[in-house]
């Protein structure tokens, strides 16, 4: 079986719903200011609180 080349990646026009998500202030793509906001937020919770939010976020990646 002959295997298909994976397609380029290609840019979407910026505002339709498919361009890459950045932050407009910083033009920051928003998974590095969401990785940053994570980790202020892990700072801030307990050591309970941190191990709720872990189980309710591997819990809703499996839905």
């Amino acid at each position: 079986m002959e295997k298909k080349q994976p397609a380029p990646e290609k840019r979407a026009k910026e505002g339709s719903p498919s361009a890459l998500a950045t932050n407009p202030q910083s033009n920051v793509p928003n998974s590095e200011v969401a990785r940053s906001l994570n980790e202020i937020l892990n700072s801030l919770l307990s050591e309970d609180e941190k191990t709720a939010l872990e189980a309710l976020t591997s819990h809703f990646k499996r839905l």
